[in-house]
């Protein structure tokens, strides 16, 4: 079972955005709940070789549709429209490639190591040689994909562009998402660090509106989602959402109160369009709950979800014994779990 954790024990301090500060984040948070591994290798090792999951995709779709809302003109800075993709096995051999270009010197040995590495990969065995591999590699639709990633572009077709273009026109002109307030100031894209105790924690908020009428700043994120009518379950409980809408108010709290004092911070509510286009948009909005369970944690039913301040507990302990391939919980057990009693009924 998990704890709870009172949120008054929490002392912010606003600081300024430097690039170069290592902070969390909630896609940190989020990371390590779902995989401590992917955790260590992203954010220890500090590997970005690009994933190619599903989730991956969803999440590269909706920034697509991100940026039409909010910045239409950074689309081709970000994104590169490709006629033609390499088979999934050279895709990930560039991917590799792209990483082993950090670590080491001569370009030949960067071709091996990903060879190897996409051995590994592929449960120790390849049915094209290493020659053979590279000369498919030095070709035109191989070429043009790595060329993309040494750019970091996020790779994708036109159609992809279309639905994400159409999805966002649409947004523009739904009723609930319109501003409180002809007078008000819109913010988006906008990057803020603060602190939670001694921890820097990093956030970039999708949308804030600021109501000068009513003294009052809406917090909003968009969110694009397959599973619309069950967006609670299979989206904001799922993908840890609930993390992202309590820090967000968090950090835009501290910010408030160094350029907007005596405003009043709304909780954060979500956008969400049909990643198909189909249904029309709705609007999930939190409340006070949401935002303090955030940080202490809560239950549904009896699935306990683990807040802020318990994460970071965590990170901090597997960073402090080196364990990423159980919890710390386990590793404390000395990796012994004992089955609970169920009911008969």
């Amino acid at each position: 079972m998990g704890r709870l954790t009172k949120l008054d024990i929490i002392r912010p301090t606003l600081i300024n955005y430097r690039k170069e500060d290592d902070y969390f984040s909630y896609s940190k948070l989020s990371t390590f709940l779902k995989d401590k591994v992917k955790y260590y290798k992203k954010f220890v090792l500090k590997d970005n070789s690009i994933d190619d999951d599903d989730e991956t995709k969803e999440l590269q779709f909706g920034t697509m549709v991100d940026l039409f809302i909010t910045n239409e003109e950074d689309f081709d800075n970000k994104f590169a429209i490709l006629k033609e993709l390499p088979s999934p096995q050279m895709r990930k051999f560039c991917n590799l490639v792209y990483k082993n270009m950090k670590n080491y010197k001569e370009f030949s040995e960067v071709l091996k190591q990903s060879y190897e590495d996409l051995k590994d990969w592929n449960g120790g065995k390849l049915k094209s040689g290493f020659k053979n591999f590279i000369e498919n590699f030095d070709t035109d639709v191989p070429q043009e994909y790595f060329k993309n990633i040494l750019d970091e572009k996020i790779i994708t077709d036109e159609v992809s562009r279309s639905k994400a273009y159409n999805i966002a026109k649409k947004v523009k002109s739904i009723k609930q998402f319109a501003p409180k307030s002809e007078s008000s100031e819109i913010y988006r894209k906008f990057q803020i660090v603060f602190k939670l105790g001694e921890d820097k924690f990093g956030a970039e908020i999708d949308e804030f509106e600021v109501c000068h009428e009513e003294k009052k700043i809406y917090l909003y994120d968009y969110k694009t989602s397959s599973f619309l009518d069950n967006f609670i379950f299979m989206g904001f409980l799922k993908f840890n959402y609930y993390l992202q809408s309590s820090l967000y108010k968090f950090g835009l709290i501290e910010w408030a109160k160094n350029n907007l004092p005596g405003y009043t911070v709304e909780n954060m509510a979500f956008k969400v369009m049909d990643s198909n286009n189909y249904m029309e948009p709705l609007l999930f909005k939190t409340n006070d709950w949401h935002y303090e369970s955030g940080f202490t944690g809560f239950f549904v039913g009896k699935k306990y979800y683990k807040g802020i301040i318990e994460i970071i507990e965590e990170i901090k302990e597997s960073q402090k014994e080196n364990i990423w391939r159980m919890s710390i919980e386990n590793y404390k057990n000395k990796g012994i779990v004992n089955i609970p009693n169920f009911s008969k009924e």
